[in-house]
């Protein structure tokens, strides 16, 4: 847990941290598998490191050869916001690069993460409102989260007094319905 804290708080404090991922290619390994760990913290952390790498595709790239998909979506049944917060924030970046949004799904990992629609954290709302937009554009994805019944959470988030929530849930709402379609 520490490392991961360690990592995470590094990042925070650096204005390229995307970039800075790149002289940690050897260290990536270890970070995806921390997600594993038992410790809500050390998940949280590396989760959040994985979060504030993904912003540069070529980290992305570099993690999902790593594994960092099954780590993620090992992740989805957690019930502590704190690693929702980061986890959803990870499955947005990392799942808008190649295939990886449709290997998130296949993996049956998208509607377990609709659940977090149901937490009273804005950072939580937030970032889990812009996993599934960025989930939602996938047909099958947007088929299953259709089935799961997340149009009606999300339109609650549209009456939000956060911004970023409302576009964030705009968007996965109009996914789902395009590719509805």
């Amino acid at each position: 847990a520490f490392a991961a804290k360690a990592l995470a708080t590094r990042l925070s404090k650096l204005e390229y941290a995307s970039e800075y991922g790149r002289t940690l290619v050897g260290g990536l390994p270890l970070l995806v598998k921390l997600l594993s760990a038992s410790d809500p913290d050390a998940q949280a952390y590396s989760a959040a490191a994985v979060a504030m790498l993904g912003q540069d595709k070529r980290n992305v790239a570099v993690l999902t050869e790593e594994g960092v998909l099954p780590a993620l979506a090992a992740l989805v049944m957690t019930e502590v916001d704190e690693v929702r917060k980061h986890l959803a924030l990870a499955v947005a970046h990392c799942c808008d690069w190649g295939e990886n949004r449709e290997v998130f799904g296949a993996m049956g990992a998208v509607v377990p993460i609709v659940g977090f629609l149901r937490s009273e954290d804005t950072d939580v709302l937030r970032n889990t409102a812009l996993a599934i937009a960025v989930l939602s554009e996938n047909e099958t994805n947007s088929a299953e989260l259709r089935s799961a019944d997340t149009v009606t959470l999300l339109i609650d988030l549209l009456g939000s007094t956060d911004e970023e929530i409302q576009l964030t849930a705009a968007k996965a709402i109009e996914h789902i319905r395009r590719n509805h379609l």
